[in-house]
């Protein structure tokens, strides 16, 4: 009887021991399938971001097109470009290692591309629990020395050796015809006047009072696109932000001129009517503002962006059809078609900066109008 008893208490209790173990094993089971479910999923995470990271040759042809933030001589990095931002301060750093080391920025990657991050801003953020893009933690101003910016210092400093050595020769040999470097130099100058600047302005005065302004544009465009011809260089005037850089200039010359030639009345008019009778304003005025401010400027940004990238672009596909392809028989029919393609990306070199400069100058003779104040007074 006793025997029996006991077994009767033995059973539920066992029971129970059975359950709570099976209860047991079932949880690690559960812990174990979230953990290796957890590791799977970060591993798939970790290997999608290798292969979204992986650098291929399509990769490099097409990041060859873009700006760096070091100087960057086809897909060779030679040297470390100066980090300078604004933000409580100016900070400036020769290299990626010591803005790191800063404690104050960082660089990270992202999509392939490397952006610099404020570490107070990203400290906030993350203590306020929100969710947050890269450019949301980016430093207030950066003024960073780009790979397109760099080539503008050597722009600026082949044009500077140019004109100085000009002018030079001018010095030395007054009265005297121009010839070589000093007869090229006004050929272009001439050429700057009377076929793009003297037909839009109107007088001649007006016409050499801005002729500077004009003659620095041109070439310093044709210079950055010719750059970019030379092999493994980079097209400055392909970046976005350079040639909007360009068409703000061009609007802050072109809405000076207008006031200071026109007279600030006749800028006002001409921007609130457009040339139309007064009772049309309310249409004119907004009409004027958005073709003066946003629509001019947008246009020289664009066209010149998109002709400088366009060329780049099919050139890099065509060789990149043999690259990838690893396909030498394909060679005998891209090649001589992209020796044909660049020939014709010299020409749109010189005729992206003749049209640049050709709309500016409309466009500033537009805002000075028929009846600038000089000839009123000579009158």
């Amino acid at each position: 009887m006793s025997n029996s008893s006991s077994q009767n208490l033995n059973i539920p209790i066992n029971h129970d021991t059975n359950k709570t173990n099976l209860n047991n094993e079932n949880n690690s089971q559960l812990d174990n399938s979230h953990n290796s479910s957890s590791l799977t999923n970060y591993s798939l995470v970790q290997d999608s971001t290798h292969i979204e990271h992986k650098p291929d040759e399509s990769a490099q042809i097409m990041g060859s097109l873009g700006d760096h933030s070091t100087f960057t001589w086809s897909n060779y990095s030679l040297f470390e470009l100066p980090y300078i931002f604004v933000e409580d301060g100016l900070h400036i750093y020769p290299n990626e290692a010591s803005l790191n080391k800063s404690g104050l920025f960082k660089t990270e990657e992202h999509h392939g591309h490397k952006t610099v991050i404020s570490i107070k801003k990203e400290k906030e953020l993350i203590a306020s629990k929100k969710q947050f893009e890269p450019s949301e933690v980016a430093p207030n101003i950066d003024l960073s020395i780009t790979n397109f910016i760099a080539f503008e210092f050597i722009a600026v400093i082949i044009l500077s050796f140019l004109f100085i050595k000009a002018s030079m020769f001018y010095k030395k040999n007054e009265g005297k015809a121009p010839r070589g470097l000093a007869n090229l130099i006004e050929l272009g100058i001439e050429f700057v006047r009377t076929e793009l600047v003297e037909q839009n302005l109107p007088t001649k005065k007006i016409t050499d009072r801005y002729l500077p302004y004009f003659v620095v544009l041109f070439f310093f465009i044709f210079t950055l696109n010719f750059l970019g011809m030379l092999p493994g260089a980079h097209t400055a005037t392909s970046g976005f932000w350079i040639n909007a850089a360009f068409a703000v200039t061009a609007l802050i010359m072109i809405n000076y001129a207008g006031i200071k030639e026109g007279g600030a009345s006749h800028y006002i008019h001409h921007l609130a009517t457009g040339g139309a009778p007064w009772y049309m304003i309310p249409i004119m005025l907004p009409l004027e503002v958005l073709s003066n401010y946003i629509i001019k400027p947008f246009v020289l940004t664009m066209r010149l962006f998109a002709n400088m990238t366009a060329g780049h672009l099919i050139l890099a596909a065509l060789a990149g059809v043999i690259i990838i392809s690893k396909n030498v028989f394909a060679a005998f029919g891209i090649v001589p078609f992209s020796v044909f393609i660049l020939v014709i990306e010299v020409l749109v070199c010189f005729l992206q900066a003749f049209v640049f400069t050709m709309l500016t100058s409309i466009f500033m003779g537009l805002a000075i109008g028929d009846h600038p104040k000089e000839l009123a007074h000579q009158h």
